[in-house]
């Protein structure tokens, strides 16, 4: 009813915040899910990761659930031949401050976690 998605939105999910004896509750819940009256719908934005160093094509790539290092930087085209695979850390931002990771590839990954390829020297 609303005329669909932005590019910018996530589309697998809608948060629903629903009063209940007078207590607001914000949930996620499924498309199908059939809503009450003075529901209030928000399509959350479109979470993001970032991969960059040496792969094939570094970027931002699309967040979802319970996505690893390895399939992160298989979105990005996979290692390049330069590539120091062992030592691929993640910056995050925990309590404000980006702090540096060291990861492997079964790692699970954040939304606006960026994955670092290093090159390799030898």
């Amino acid at each position: 009813m609303a005329g669909g998605w932005t590019e910018k939105a996530e589309k697998g999910m809608i948060l629903v915040t629903r009063v209940t004896d007078s207590v607001a509750h914000t949930i996620e819940m499924a498309l199908e899910a059939p809503l009450l009256p003075d529901d209030f719908v928000v399509a959350p934005q479109l979470k993001k990761i970032y991969v960059n160093g040496e792969v094939k094509r570094a970027g931002d790539f699309p967040y979802g659930r319970g996505l690893t290092v390895h399939q992160a930087i298989t979105m990005a085209g996979g290692f390049t031949d330069k590539a120091s695979e062992s030592s691929t850390k993640v910056l995050r931002k925990i309590n404000g401050q980006e702090q540096s990771i060291q990861v492997n590839l079964d790692s699970v990954i954040l939304p606006e976690d960026i994955v670092v390829v290093p090159r390799s020297f030898f």
